[in-house]
């Protein structure tokens, strides 16, 4: 972010955001005060886990919907499931890139097909 504060814009009068909302706020206060980096300068294994921390921050905000409500964006319908199903060759195979840092590892593990070719944002929303 060079040196420039964190912000997070969105309007707060739209209900369905909230949950994102509290997500987005939550990385913007570990980029300001925990001097974490961006995910695309994080590596792998840092940016899995503050994805899973702001999964779960948002949950225990808004607490009570689906567990896939805090994990799946617009079109991920099964993601979740898809991801539990194949949760111990998830696991295993990203070992050997949770240290490497870098846009194409940032890509593959919160936009690409990770390792196991689950469809959008594969391990980084399963806040394990």
């Amino acid at each position: 972010m060079d040196g420039h504060l964190a912000t997070v814009m969105m309007p707060i009068e739209n209900v369905q955001l909230r949950l994102i909302l509290a997500h987005e706020l939550t990385h913007s206060v570990h980029f300001q005060l925990a001097n974490m980096q961006n995910s695309f300068g994080a590596p792998g294994g840092e940016t899995m886990f503050l994805e899973g921390i702001a999964m779960r921050t948002a949950q225990r905000i808004l607490p009570g919907s689906p567990e896939a409500a805090y994990t799946e964006m617009a079109g991920d319908k099964g993601w979740l499931a898809e991801c539990y199903r194949k949760k111990d060759a998830v696991l295993a195979s990203i070992l050997p890139d949770l240290d490497k840092s870098g846009s194409e590892i940032a890509m593959k593990y919160t936009f690409g097909e990770g390792n196991n070719g689950c469809t959008v944002r594969p391990i980084a929303r399963l806040g394990l």
